[in-house]
């Protein structure tokens, strides 16, 4: 989930969580055994094999529980398989995860082998934010106006921007992150050729002659 929601979280929101896995199918068979009332009816009698199957197969790649209540929380996770993960951060073969990554989050690893894969991954699809962002902006612009920009690559193409989503939610979004943003991709400004940022002031130049 972005790390600070909109105006703050309100009664009913949902805590997001995702779960990057080395193989779903063992994952789901054993969360199964544990936790089968965060599964829906339907999905407890396909069992592993069918929840696997629909995940492997369907959307984005990423299978979601919802509506879990936990030490006063409502939490919401998706499982992905790894290797459906780095496909999107590298290619954004579906723009899910990836998108919801080029918003500041609390990551958590566990598994130390692949920490660095993830890692490496996870700047790319920054760098890969912050190439596409700058394509649409005109030669001064300021942070709001371009970590909104980055907000809204996962957005674009998304019916419910237009009908039932809150038309303030990527500014919401980048307004109550507004820091977050700023450390989560300065590096990759800073060492943007032709981009000048007045830190003090939060505005940008960048170079668009053609050489």
């Amino acid at each position: 989930a972005v790390v600070k929601s909109a105006a703050n979280r309100r009664p009913g929101d949902m805590l997001d969580m995702i779960f990057v896995v080395n193989d779903s199918l063992e994952w789901h068979r054993s969360n199964l055994e544990r936790n089968k009332n965060d599964y829906s009816m339907y999905s407890r009698i396909i069992g592993c094999h069918g929840v696997t199957k629909l995940q492997r197969t369907k959307g984005a790649k990423i299978y979601f529980n919802t509506l879990i209540p936990y030490d006063n929380l409502l939490i919401k996770y998706g499982v992905i398989d790894f290797l459906e993960f780095s496909e999107d951060l590298s290619n954004w073969k579906n723009l899910y995860v990836a998108g919801r990554l080029h918003k500041p989050v609390n990551i958590l690893t566990v598994d130390r082998e692949k920490t660095n894969n993830i890692s490496t991954l996870l700047e790319k699809n920054l760098e890969a934010a912050v190439s596409t962002a700058l394509l649409q902006l005109p030669d001064s612009f300021d942070e709001t106006q371009l970590f909104c920009k980055i907000a809204e690559i996962s957005y674009r193409g998304d019916f419910r921007m237009i009908f039932g989503e809150d038309r303030q939610k990527i500014a919401n979004i980048v307004d109550a992150n507004i820091e977050s943003f700023r450390l989560l991709y300065q590096s990759h400004l800073d060492s943007v050729d032709g981009l000048i940022w007045d830190k003090m002031n939060g505005n940008f130049q960048q170079d668009l002659s053609e050489d």
